[in-house]
């Protein structure tokens, strides 16, 4: 009866034809904040269209409808709408990005990558994490974040080998104007009665003088959803993070900036450890997971010149153990850190008219040490909880430098060349060239072309692992392999877009292809290893439609295709669906009530929750969010997540969340 349902209300989210305010503006132009008046009052359907910026895709500002990468926009508005606390309440709205739930993990994938090859920034900067960031979706807030630019598809001839899948930089509020806020949410597990919750306080000082100031604080409590066999869904326990951003503007007019940030979880998972004759014992997992990041910056503009420098250091810190807990005794406990320091530093220069150079590189030396850790450089001994464990570090220093030209062609030509070498003391090093064009065929029409190579290098985990940890409700152990050879590909992709009445319709093909391939390979029930699997495939098409319409309603629908393959045995790749439909349909009445209704289907995921077991399912999650301007300053939000209270053991889906935020403007 609840897939029946499902599939109506899908069906008249999906197709109604109301209108597309609230909607990304993938590659589209964006109302004003006016955009419910007419430009001229004999005209009731006539708009102000200001075009959409961006920067991530060139490092340099251009109208998303220029630049030939895929880049969406989701915008405060969208984040607001939805009651997004996190970058997972929002992130797979868009074509082409989906979330991994196997293995009790949630994770993005954009364009069948995983997250391993997504390098997510904050403000234009690396986000510190651990390796392969399984759990970002869940540690990074979006309370104090203005927009997050997407790019679908590689920009390793910008940002490296990290960044074959794409790209996420989330943007965060300048201290523009002096605000107060204050935000209380509450949230309840009905199947099981836990509750949980999240405190933030934002101020910002707004630009006094020539410096301001900004400082965001907050608390969450994740409370415990268990399954039947007594493993949970997802971590629980607390997580902490602060932050504090400093701008201030000198007397050439450059711009200094500094930030500082400090994030700490601990969080535990229920799982089972199979033994010896299928023995099963009750294990739980506790993660203690601390951040901290320093960043000094400086930009000025220069005549036709900009100059861009940053300094950061960034400290990830793990300590994780496991527990029988029949005993409750220590079966096993790590320790692990990675210490980084980063200088970037960029110049962009406009020789004429037609052209627009950009030249820059950057300088990483890393530490990666721990109990988990089998290279046999720098060992040491640490004790943890009255037992001596040895451990062992890896050093790698990283450097790039890149180039990149703008070339306007003519009005209906851009031509974008981008070229970046990157090497460190570990591997040798490899050029990832990438060419992009725009060739504007109407003032509506556009068609968007990409090709280049990129290459990425084993992360010293993958190389040198050897921890417990938990996946799909089971204690396992994953380990290393020193073996593992460089991963190398090559990418195409080909858009066309197409504006009409003030919206935009977009379609486009991809494929990536990646030689020896680094994936988690199960070498016994309870054994994992990093392995090249060979050569993969990654295509599909992307389909996107968004129509801002005068009127109460928003409207936005988008769909993917992808066909995942390991070439050489023509398996599909794990934890990827065939198909994703989004969905979703806003109704705003006045200005202080909104009503938004979204929906995820994914469909034809496979995945494997266990060696030697592969298992195929189709889901859809509905989500509903009420908001209610209260005052001028208050505002209420009540939301339903998953709606239809589907449950997924495997896919760690819990059933329906209900939320109550409370928001205060002082």
């Amino acid at each position: 009866m609840h897939h029946a349902k499902e599939s109506i209300l899908f069906f008249v989210a999906a197709f109604l034809p109301l209108s597309a305010a609230h909607g990304v503006q993938a590659a589209a132009s964006e109302p004003s904040a006016s955009a419910d008046t007419p430009a001229d009052p004999s005209a009731k359907n006539t708009f102000i269209v200001l075009p959409d910026i961006v920067v991530t895709a060139t490092k340099t500002p251009n109208p998303t409808a220029d630049v030939p990468a895929d880049v969406s926009i989701i915008t405060e508005e969208d984040i607001r709408a939805r009651h997004a606390q996190y970058l997972r309440d929002v992130i797979d709205m868009l074509p082409g990005v989906s979330i991994n739930r196997g293995g009790g993990q949630r994770a993005v994938n954009i364009r069948g990558f995983d997250a391993r090859y997504s390098m997510i920034l904050i403000n234009g900067r690396r986000l510190p994490s651990e390796p392969n960031a399984p759990y970002e979706l869940d540690r990074i807030s979006l309370s104090d974040v203005k927009r997050i630019e997407v790019i679908r598809g590689s920009a390793s001839a910008l940002y490296g080998s990290d960044a074959l899948g794409g790209v996420i930089n989330i943007i965060t509020k300048p201290p523009e104007r002096p605000a107060c806020t204050l935000q209380a949410d509450q949230s309840l597990w009905p199947a099981g009665g836990s509750t949980s919750g999240r405190y933030t306080i934002h101020y910002d000082t707004g630009s006094k003088g020539n410096t301001g100031v900004s400082l965001t604080a907050a608390h969450a409590r994740e409370g415990i959803r268990q399954k039947g066999d007594g493993t949970t869904y997802l971590p629980f326990g607390t997580r902490d993070d602060f932050s504090a951003h400093v701008r201030h503007r000198d007397a050439h007019e450059g711009v200094w900036t500094f930030d500082a940030s400090y994030y700490a979880e601990k969080l535990t998972e229920y799982g089972t450890f199979i033994g010896m004759h299928g023995i099963r014992l009750p294990v739980s997992y506790l993660a203690d997971n601390r951040r901290q990041q320093y960043a000094l910056g400086y930009r000025r503009y220069a005549g036709k010149a900009e100059f861009d420098a940053s300094l950061h250091h960034a400290v990830w810190e793990k300590r994780a153990d496991t527990k029988n807990r029949n005993t409750n005794l220590y079966a096993n406990n790590a320790f692990g850190e990675i210490k980084t320091t980063t200088f970037e530093a960029r110049m962009t220069y406009d020789p004429d008219m037609r052209h627009r150079l950009t030249f820059g590189g950057e300088y990483r030396p890393e530490l990666f040490r721990g109990t988990g850790i089998s290279s046999g450089q720098g060992e040491f001994t640490m004790t943890l909880h009255g037992r001596a464990y040895r451990g062992s570090e890896v050093k790698t220093n990283y450097y790039a430098a890149y180039i990149q030209d703008e070339w306007d062609i003519s009005p209906a030509w851009l031509l974008i060349s981008s070229l970046r070498y990157d090497g460190s003391d570990r591997f040798s090093g490899r050029v990832s060239p990438k060419i992009g064009a725009t060739y504007k065929a109407a003032p509506d029409t556009r068609l968007k072309f990409n090709l280049g190579t990129g290459f990425r290098v084993p992360y010293p985990n993958q190389l040198y692992l050897n921890l417990n940890l938990i996946r799909g409700g089971a204690l396992v152990h994953l380990s290393g392999n020193p073996a593992l050879r460089p991963e190398t590909s090559w990418f195409y992709d080909i858009s066309l877009e197409r504006d009409f009445g003030g919206g935009t319709a977009k379609l486009t093909y991809f494929q990536s292809t990646i030689r020896d391939m680094i994936d988690e390979t199960w070498t016994s029930p309870s054994t994992l290893q990093y392995r090249n699997i060979g050569r993969a495939a990654l295509r599909g098409i992307e389909a996107d439609f968004t129509r801002p319409l005068h009127g109460k309603f928003s409207w936005n629908l988008n769909y993917t295709y992808l066909n995942a393959v390991n070439t050489e045995t023509h398996a599909r790749l794990f934890d990827r669906a065939r198909h994703k439909i989004s969905a979703a349909v806003s109704y705003r009445p006045s200005d202080r009530w909104a009503i938004s209704l979204w929906s995820d289907a994914y469909l034809g995921y496979v995945h494997q929750p266990r060696a030697n077991e592969m298992r195929s399912c189709s889901y859809m999650l509905w989500n509903i969010s009420a908001q209610c301007g209260i005052s001028e300053r208050e505002h209420l939000s009540l939301t339903a997540e998953n709606l239809f209270n589907r449950r997924d053991a495997y896919l760690s889906i819990p059933g329906t969340i209900l939320r109550l935020g409370y928001e205060l403007r002082l």
